[in-house]
């Protein structure tokens, strides 16, 4: 069958720097673009890195508005959003143009908390390698993922870059040795 051509439109391309509050420029800053999935969510569509210079362009989108993501997935910043909201449903539109880059979407990330602990087994060793998840309430009685890590030979743990809120910690061993729980002592995410 012939005739099934198409016209590919030139992509558009969100740019800025990435900072911090004394206004170094951050590397290894992950930056994401969100666009609506038509019925009040938003979709993950692609993300980039910030280079040396704290600079990112993050190209191949379609003409349309997008949420932009900025998180430091092993440092000490917190997440946030365009415009410096704590949320993705709070975050500011950004406006791609097909062809176009829309500069200046910058970000000056800050500092968060952190949650820190140690895992043993019941004879009181410390465990290293279990997975360990925090979770942030989503406001609607859920909680979203956050971020992960794993415990160390001494069988410490620490998030760093939290925002402010009330989060739940999940503990999982990979090996299948130990049962999987959540703080403190609980069988699941919803009795935590």
């Amino acid at each position: 069958t012939s005739g099934i051509d198409a016209t590919m439109a030139d992509p558009g391309r969100v740019a800025g720097v990435v900072k911090n509050s004394a206004g170094d420029p951050l590397r290894g800053i992950n930056v994401a673009a969100y666009c609506s999935d038509g019925v009040g969510g938003w979709d993950y569509m692609r993300d980039t890195s910030t280079n040396a210079n704290g600079e990112y362009e993050l190209g191949r989108l379609g003409a349309g508005s997008y949420r932009i993501r900025f998180r430091d997935w092993s440092g000490p910043y917190a997440t946030q959003f365009y415009d410096g909201k704590a949320t993705l449903a709070d975050a500011d539109e950004v406006v791609v143009k097909s062809g176009e880059t829309t500069s200046g979407i910058d970000a000056t990330m800050m500092e968060g908390g952190r949650i820190t602990g140690t895992v043993k087994n019941a004879k009181g060793t410390a465990l290293r390698g279990i997975w360990v998840i925090a979770y942030q309430s989503d406001g609607e009685g859920g909680w979203d993922y956050v971020r992960d890590t794993s415990t160390n030979a001494n069988g410490k743990y620490g998030f760093g870059g939290l925002v402010a809120g009330t989060y739940r910690v999940g503990f999982e061993d990979g090996r299948g040795r130990y049962k999987p729980q959540y703080y403190d002592g609980k069988a699941s995410l919803a009795q935590a």
